[in-house]
């Protein structure tokens, strides 16, 4: 028998705006709010995350790390994984800028 290959979010053609990734039993479900049942995607929240903090520790200036803020904000993720990169991405401006809000180039 096959092994049966889960689908990736973004591949899932009749998504709407109000469909959103969702965690449960440790897996990862895309789920649509007209009540349809949720279904299974791959998990690539998962594996991507030691990339990310990988590429995170070479960001150097506010502007890189300002616009990878914005790109997770705006992706189709779930929240936790969202505060996940948003954690890293806080981290490296504190290892770089310590309390300051902004920075003036």
């Amino acid at each position: 028998m096959a092994k049966r290959r889960l689908l990736r979010a973004e591949n899932i053609c009749d998504r709407g705006p109000g469909d959103r990734l969702e965690r449960r039993n440790g897996n990862l479900y895309l789920v649509n709010e007209q009540g349809y049942a949720p279904v299974q995607v791959e998990d690539r929240e998962t594996t991507g995350l030691p990339p990310f903090l990988a590429t995170c520790a070479g960001l150097l200036d506010a502007d890189q790390i300002g616009r990878w803020a914005l790109m997770v904000r705006t992706a189709l993720m779930s929240p936790e994984a969202k505060q996940a990169r948003l954690e890293a991405l806080q981290q490296r401006w504190h290892q770089l800028y310590g309390d300051a809000l902004f920075v003036v180039v």
